[in-house]
């Protein structure tokens, strides 16, 4: 496989533009593409020396054949590097997370309030508290595993090397903990709070 850069004669939208951005993200995208394809045809799918050398000099080579192309800056073309399809990122992976997790979240504190009962409410409370963060981590862990999944599909290319620190997950894991936390003590709080005092019939209020 060659390392060639396929001109492209299209000329930029105006500067400010959205397209001028989404034009530049795609070339951007396509040109680090280019550099793992070769460097897994040229020095085998292992993270060595000589594939990364390979990566960096064909991805190297592109960036600078389309900063040529379109007159542009490196800062311009650095400025997008590592910028993400915020609608791909929040469609098909932040939402279908979200949604398993509010969903199995539900499932196990529900689980956990009724095994303990009414009258085991502080109990179950502190184990609500306890299983937040474990919760919340395990969360991150499947998103970036979906997110890495859904950018194989993307590059029909089952190795996207360092592309597995550009992913939401990755440059984002410490915020999703903390929100994947904050929602499971908030279904937990919830739960608890509905789970009040045997009414007068004598049945659990739910």
């Amino acid at each position: 496989m060659a390392c060639r850069w396929t001109d492209d004669t299209r000329s930029l939208p105006a500067p400010g533009e959205r397209k001028r951005r989404a034009h530049l993200m795609e070339d951007v995208r396509v040109a680090k593409d280019l550099g793992i394809r070769y460097a897994d045809a040229s020095a085998g799918r292992m993270n060595t020396p000589t594939w990364r050398h390979a990566q960096a000099w064909c991805t190297g080579r592109a960036l600078a054949e389309i900063a040529r192309a379109h007159h542009l800056s490196s800062a311009e073309l650095t400025a997008v590097a590592g910028a993400r399809e915020l609608r791909i990122d929040l469609l098909a992976v932040f939402l279908p997370m979200a949604v398993l997790f509010l969903i199995t979240s539900r499932a196990v504190v529900a689980r956990i309030v009724r095994d303990y009962g009414p009258t085991g409410r502080g109990m179950a409370a502190v184990v609500l508290v306890i299983l937040a963060p474990l919760a919340a981590g395990v969360a991150v862990m499947l998103t970036q595993t979906w997110g890495t999944i859904v950018e194989q599909l993307r590059l029909r290319n089952e190795h996207i090397s360092y592309r597995a620190f550009e992913l939401p997950a990755s440059r984002h894991g410490w915020l999703l903990w903390a929100v994947a936390m904050v929602l499971f003590a908030g279904i937990g709080a919830v739960a608890l709070l509905r789970t009040s005092e045997p009414s007068r019939r004598g049945r659990v209020i739910r």
